[in-house]
């Protein structure tokens, strides 16, 4: 029946919402962690062991503005990414519901 077709296009859209999420959230996760390390890794070598050879004080503070401004691009990504989680989360809580008063509404026709 069209409600029951309409149920399994709902089920569909709410297991693809999920698994996008799924795919969203993990590779934010990667993508963090990753940049985490490279920031980290490239903090200790300009902060470094006080033995910076050629590189100056003026040239260390340049480096560590550049990873200032870096790490603020990674948060606004890591916050557009957290907003696109919520929006499928919204979507598969309303497909959710979708679905339970579709089933809800295919149970009260079969009891007529």
């Amino acid at each position: 029946s069209h409600l029951a077709s309409l149920s399994e296009a709902a089920n569909k859209e709410l297991e693809e919402a999920a698994v996008e999420r799924q795919r969203l959230q993990s590779l934010l996760k990667d993508n963090l962690l990753l940049q985490r390390s490279e920031i980290q890794q490239k903090l200790s070598s300009a902060c470094g062991d006080g033995l910076g050879g050629d590189v100056d004080v003026g040239e260390r503070a340049l480096q560590l503005e550049q990873k200032k401004r870096e790490l603020e691009l990674i948060s606004t990504d890591a916050e557009a990414c957290s907003e696109e989680i919520k929006k499928l989360d919204k979507a598969a809580l309303d497909f959710k519901e979708t679905i339970r008063k579709s089933k809800k509404t295919l149970g009260d026709l079969k009891n007529r």
